[in-house]
Formats: structure tokens, C-alpha cells, sequence
């Protein structure tokens, strides 16, 4: 396994999926937005994929140690569909309870649960702040189904009460037009990142992983 970073200063360049045009009819601008991202290479086993997690995980914990990201606070972003609509089980355990039946979420804390309904499915969506030891941990979760969980870090105090929650939500339109919850990483950068946000994306293929963390240069500026 190959691990490197890289340091992006123009996010539309580097990601095809970012929109220029869309970002003004949004915003009414551009945002400046900049990467910096942590890639793995070479991965072929299980171990690599582990490995590369635990090194970018590493690096990620090094920036929140110090300035200017010291005061920020790392949450998770989860959206569970509830498969049968009359299971009174899964609509009992939501979001956080769900996740407990197959992880240590010790030292999370979890936000409200926010319940969801689309063409007669059923979804919970909530957000729980967690500490930099729990960085790896957060990342392989999101790993399982990026679509599903995010991660971002903010200064935002409110974030984890039931307004917030449900206001990012619903500003970044993470329902598209399928029966699917999906998190839209590119409409999420452009609510949270200009409030000085940080969103974390990972991308994965057959060989390759990438974290990107996507900022707003004119708000914050991250170096390593």
C-alpha cells in the first residue's frame, strides 16, 4: 500500500462533480473552495485497507490537535432506511441504537433522531459529535456506505440539537428523486463549507481510497 497527500487549492478542478453554474444558482457565487486529501494505492488486501485508514486517520488526528482546527468538533452523519415499515424493532432502535448492534459507539453522543418519510419509505437521519480518538473507528464506518454516513467538523455549538439537524438536511436536498437516502457530498460542501465547515469525503475504488477534506480557503485555511 502507497500512502500520499495532497493539497488541492481549486475543488471544482479536482472533483468533475463540482458545478460552477449550480454553486451560483445556490449560492449567488463560487466558493473557494480547496482539498486536502489523504490517498491509499496498491490495495489489494484487507490489511492495506486497514493500514491506510489508521494512517490517515493519524494525519487527520495531527490537524485537530493544533491550530486552526483545535476548536473544532468532528461528528458523524448517519441515514438508516428501516426495511419493514412494521417493524416496531427497527423504528425503536432509529439511527444509534441500529449501529450499537455491530459497533462500540462508546464516546459518541448522539443527536436527536430525525424520522423521514418518502414514497412510503421510512427513514431516521441524526448526527453524533465524537472525539479525535474515534477518528479511524468514524472513517471505517463511513468506508461501509459512504452514501449512507458522512463526516464533517465545525465550530457550530447547536449542531447536534433537533433544528440543526434537521436544517442541514434539509438545505443540502440529501433526498434526491429515487426512493434512496443518499448524502449529496457536493450540495453538503456548499451549505456547510462556507460557514467554515469542514466536509470529509471518501471515495473508493477496486485499488484506491481517498479522504478528502473540502474547506472554504477564504474561511479557513488548512495546512499539514
Amino acid at each position: 500500500m502507497r500512502f500520499y497527500i495532497e493539497h488541492e487549492m481549486e475543488a471544482y478542478g479536482y472533483f468533475n462533480w463540482f458545478n460552477k453554474n449550480q454553486s451560483v444558482e445556490i449560492l449567488g457565487y463560487v466558493p473557494n473552495l480547496s482539498i486536502l486529501s489523504f490517498n491509499g494505492t496498491m490495495m489489494f488486501t484487507q490489511g492495506d485497507k486497514k493500514l491506510f485508514i489508521e494512517s490517515s486517520s493519524n494525519e487527520i488526528n495531527k490537524l485537530f490537535l493544533k491550530e486552526p482546527l483545535k476548536n473544532y468538533t468532528l461528528y458523524l452523519m448517519a441515514n438508516l432506511e428501516v426495511k419493514n415499515n412494521n417493524s416496531k424493532i427497527e423504528k425503536y432502535r432509529k439511527v444509534w441504537k441500529a449501529l450499537q448492534t455491530e459497533w462500540n459507539l462508546e464516546g459518541f453522543k448522539f443527536g436527536p433522531e430525525i424520522e423521514v418519510n418518502k414514497n412510503d419509505n421510512c427513514f431516521y437521519t441524526s448526527i453524533a459529535s465524537f472525539k479525535t480518538e474515534n477518528i479511524s473507528k468514524s472513517v471505517e464506518l463511513v468506508s461501509m456506505s459512504p452514501k449512507k454516513f458522512a463526516i464533517f467538523a465545525s465550530c457550530n455549538k447547536d449542531t447536534l440539537t433537533e433544528a440543526r439537524i434537521k436544517e442541514i438536511f434539509d438545505s443540502t436536498n440529501i433526498l434526491n428523486d429515487s426512493k434512496n437516502l443518499e448524502i449529496n457530498y457536493y450540495l453538503l460542501s456548499l451549505y456547510l463549507c462556507p460557514k467554515g465547515d469542514i466536509v470529509f469525503r471518501l471515495g473508493t475504488s477496486s485499488e484506491e481510497t481517498e479522504i478528502a477534506m473540502i474547506y472554504d480557503n477564504d474561511v479557513i485555511q488548512v495546512t499539514l
